[in-house]
């Protein structure tokens, strides 16, 4: 069994390989890394807690991209009950801004499992 296999659902699983599945489709290789983190990996998730996603894309989305990257997680969670919360960011902006200095950024470095 993976660790993600470990810390999700059937469901939530299903859910996860589904958004990353439509989002390679959408954006291929722009896409350069994708991680799960937050309550779920760190085993203190409640019922009603989300999955958190990170995702490195080659640059920046616009925002009609962030819209199209919206109407997915909005689709899966009528469809599934799967709330995601997803965080994105354009490599350069991730690894050349204060960014780095933040909890936020060490959570991902420390906690986050590949996807």
């Amino acid at each position: 069994m993976s660790e993600i296999e470990a810390v999700l659902t059937q469901t939530e699983l299903q859910a996860v390989r589904d958004f990353l599945r439509a989002v390679r489709d959408r954006w291929g290789g722009r896409l350069m890394e994708a991680r799960l983190f937050g309550s779920k990996v760190r085993g203190e998730a409640i019922a009603e807690s989300d999955l958190d996603l990170w995702l490195l894309f080659d640059r920046n989305l616009s925002s009609s991209e962030e819209e199209f990257l919206i109407r997915i997680e909005s689709d899966l969670c009528i469809d599934t009950g799967v709330v995601l919360n997803v965080t994105t960011f354009g490599v350069d902006q991730w690894k050349y801004s204060l960014i780095q200095i933040t909890g936020f950024a060490q959570a991902i470095r420390e906690e986050g499992v590949p996807l």
